[in-house]
């Protein structure tokens, strides 16, 4: 992951806007994406994502600033994280909100948004 965040991170500038979509192979319904100063998650959940994440350890620094039921949540990246530590936060998503496995094949598009 931290390859195609490195590149996301390195050509987000001004009005350039790129994602890296990084989605379980075969899963379409899985999937999380990195922008320059967000994490945005599939959320099949119902219940608010803040309290999901304030207790595990690696995620409890991400901050809440968007979310529907069922649908998506959005988190802030932190300040100062490197491509690895976005890489490391998206990751802990996949294996907490999404129950997916270290050894499960991901797939990535890097893209510019705007």
């Amino acid at each position: 992951m931290a390859p195609a965040i490195s590149e996301v991170l390195a050509r987000s500038d001004g009005d350039a806007v790129w994602c890296a979509t990084f989605e379980m192979a075969g899963d379409p319904a899985r999937w999380v994406q990195v922008t320059s100063d967000t994490l945005n998650v599939a959320y099949p959940m119902k219940a608010p994502p803040a309290h999901l994440v304030s207790g595990h350890e690696r995620l409890a620094k991400l901050e809440v600033r968007d979310w529907k039921a069922a649908e998506y949540a959005t988190f802030e990246v932190p300040d100062g994280a490197s491509a690895m530590d976005v890489a490391r936060l998206a990751d802990a998503l996949f294996q907490t909100l999404l129950g997916c496995a270290d050894d499960d094949r991901i797939d990535v598009r890097v893209e510019r948004l705007a």
